[in-house]
């Protein structure tokens, strides 16, 4: 039987020449990196440096916690505004218990802004047909309780309650192209419902 010679560890095959000293009785070879890894690494380096000046340091690049958070914005809105049958604020709409909540919650939350009979002030004319976020019941809903913050409008979801909401939308419902005369029109037609 043939028996092998003992491992030599100071000098394993395929490693260069061990360094002088050792730690915890490790010794330390002397061995290059890869040339992948290393290409891999100056690559890294190289793209963290655009992607740093891209998003950070020049005025046009997109942040990504902005976008993110104006695209989830986007997207509860649209799943508020699935939330509400149509069906349900037009009727209510009709109803006159509902539309004098609304009137009320309107004349004390919404007529700073849209004025007291909805021709408009600093918001826009609500008793027209024209509409900047949509004239159907489900735009004019999700103007109402999510908002245009960037625009002026108050995110009223946040203030009041779902029941509330409806009534407030019904009552904006009740007065829409009516044509009290007020604020030049914004935005575009809609003839819908």
């Amino acid at each position: 039987m043939k028996t092998e010679a003992p491992f030599d560890r100071s000098n394993p095959p395929g490693f260069d020449v061990p360094k002088d000293h050792a730690y915890d009785g490790i010794q330390e070879f002397d061995n290059p990196l890869p040339r992948w890894w290393l290409g891999t690494f100056a690559i890294t380096v190289v793209f963290a440096i655009f992607y740093w000046m891209w998003l950070h340091s020049l005025p046009n690049g997109p942040l990504s916690f902005p976008t993110y958070g104006e695209e989830q914005a986007a997207y509860d809105l649209k799943m508020l505004a699935n939330a509400v049958d149509p069906a349900t604020v037009v009727a209510a709409s009709k109803d006159p218990a509902t539309v004098t909540r609304g009137k009320a919650l309107y004349t004390e939350r919404c007529a700073s802004c849209h004025a007291p009979e909805g021709q408009g002030q600093v918001g826009p004319n609500l008793t027209d047909k024209f509409w900047i976020h949509g004239g159907d019941v489900k735009s004019i809903y999700m103007t109402v309780a999510g908002g245009y913050p960037k625009l002026g409008m108050p995110e009223w979801r946040t203030v009041l309650e779902d029941n509330q909401l409806v009534d407030v939308v019904a009552f904006v419902l009740s007065i829409r192209n009516t044509e009290k005369a007020g604020k030049a029109p914004q935005g575009e037609s809609y003839s819908g419902e």
